[in-house]
């Protein structure tokens, strides 16, 4: 049997199935429901090449686009660095690398720092490391020693900074004569995702304790670090008060 012949024959059974159905209770809205079915179908698979275009059109706009970021999913931790001075001082370090891009158009504020903290400034890049970065400081005097030698200065310094296509790398204290690592553990508060570390301090500070961490918004990619003679509460009251702005 030729096409044209076997077209013609499924075209003729077709006819006299909806000649039978007509006859049935119901029919001709069974034989309705029946096309508007058929023509549902048809009319996805000609959405289908919109739907491509528009799936097209979106990754070239992630393509083009200079604002768009990869925002930091993991890091990465290497190993430990030790070093002996020329003090004789000991110091092991080590740091974590963190790849990805930051949404450069994003500003933040730290709007809680301890009150004794009455002394701020803001930091230079060179001397943050930091694209914004404070620093808040305090003195007291040691009543234990003489009045004319220094007081003891207490610091916090914290900071953000925009990834980008270099993977950055942070360094941490492991282990030194004036530092004793007492916890380490992950940071995880809202959008915030880190480590801190959190130390003995053994040296001439005005704190029993030093504060060590870093974070990453994983709504902008951006990263922060803070550090200071602060007590873990203290930190974490910090970061909780951290404001994005723009």
């Amino acid at each position: 049997m030729r096409i044209s012949q076997k077209k013609e024959f499924a075209d003729l059974l077709k006819c006299l199935r909806d000649e039978e159905v007509h006859r049935l209770p119901e029919g001709e809205k069974c034989l309705a429901a029946t096309q508007i079915n058929t023509s549902k179908k048809l009319s996805r698979w000609k959405a289908w090449p919109a739907i491509i275009a528009l799936i097209l059109l979106c990754a070239g706009f992630l393509v083009m686009n200079p604002n768009v970021y990869a925002a930091v999913i993991t890091w990465f931790k290497g190993g430990k660095v030790e070093e002996i001075n020329q003090n004789g001082a000991f110091n092991s370090m080590f740091y974590y690398e963190l790849p990805g891009t930051s949404d450069k158009t994003a500003e933040y504020r730290f709007t809680w720092i301890p009150e004794r903290f009455d002394r701020k400034e803001l930091l230079s890049k060179e001397d943050s490391r930091c694209d914004y970065g404070e620093e808040y400081s305090y003195m007291i005097h040691d009543e234990s020693s003489p009045k004319d030698t220094c007081s003891k200065l207490g610091r916090v310094a914290v900071g953000y900074v925009y990834l980008t296509e270099e993977t950055a790398k942070l360094f941490f204290t492991y282990e030194s004569n004036n530092l004793l690592l007492l916890e380490n553990e992950r940071i995880e508060k809202g959008s915030f995702t880190g480590e801190y570390y959190y130390y003995k301090n053994k040296g001439f500070s005005s704190s029993d304790f030093y504060f060590d961490a870093f974070w990453v918004d994983s709504v902008s990619g951006v990263a922060f670090r803070l550090t200071g003679d602060i007590s873990k509460e203290e930190a974490f009251r910090i970061i909780e008060n951290v404001k994005r702005i723009k």
